[in-house]
């Protein structure tokens, strides 16, 4: 089992790859056909990952297919269309899988290990991701924000949350597998109900107070400088 699942992510880690970077042929296309290429993908891999019975595939493929994108088109990249279709997405997503979970099968009792256990994962994640930014185009502030904005868990939480009790009821397993997988419920449901609302206050409390803007980075479609060309161009033609 456990070889399998390498072997399917290591598919998902090829075929994302691989199709990103066949964007770079695309790289100087209109912004909707590189709008229209990563919704076709983004739904395309996870049909076909389910399909084939390859079920990890599709995570590894859309995270590194986004990354090799990305390396390919730079700034140039159909973010904003992107973030419009997101924001449609949300409330048909959060409510699918908020129907999905069954609040009756949270155990009470392990509400006190799931607090330790959220809180210990979010100190580690915040320590995590302050070191991951230790790159000289961030200062201190901006890394502290950084770790304070990763605190939020939500939606593969609430997507997986009930995934282990519907596998145990799928399979006819009894315990201690039962016991499991309903302390992997209430270990994900209250770890939307804490890091949630606490990481979205942090980052309207924080960002006014750690953050200035400087301005679109380099190579950035509004950067005054690419601006400046396009301008030049435009007069020269």
């Amino acid at each position: 089992m456990v070889g399998m699942n390498i072997v399917q992510l290591l598919v998902g880690l090829i075929i994302g790859v691989s199709a990103g970077f066949a964007c770079y042929f695309v790289r100087n296309s209109p912004m909707w056909v590189k709008f229209l290429l990563c919704v076709f993908m983004g739904f395309a891999v996870p049909v076909l990952s389910e399909v084939s019975g390859f079920h990890e595939s599709k995570f590894v493929g859309i995270i590194f297919f986004g990354w090799a994108c990305f390396y390919n088109w730079g700034h140039d990249k159909p973010e904003k269309p992107l973030a419009i279709l997101w924001m449609g997405f949300q409330p048909f997503l959060f409510s699918s899988v908020g129907a999905a979970i069954q609040f009756k099968d949270i155990d009470p009792s392990m509400l006190g290990s799931a607090i330790v256990i959220i809180l210990i994962g979010v100190t580690f994640r915040w320590v995590g991701t302050f070191v991951a930014g230790m790159e000289p185009k961030y200062n201190n502030r901006e890394r502290i924000f950084m770790a304070f904005g990763w605190i939020p868990k939500a939606t593969v939480q609430a997507a997986l949350a009930s995934v282990t009790i519907m596998e145990v009821s799928k399979h006819n397993l009894e315990e201690p597998y039962l016991t499991y997988s309903k302390q992997m419920l209430t270990t994900a449901v209250f770890s939307i109900i804490i890091t949630a609302p606490l990481g979205a206050i942090m980052i309207n409390s924080l960002g006014t107070k750690l953050l200035t803007y400087d301005g679109p980075p380099e190579g950035h479609p509004d950067h005054p400088d690419v601006k400046k060309d396009d301008t030049e161009r435009g007069h020269n033609n």
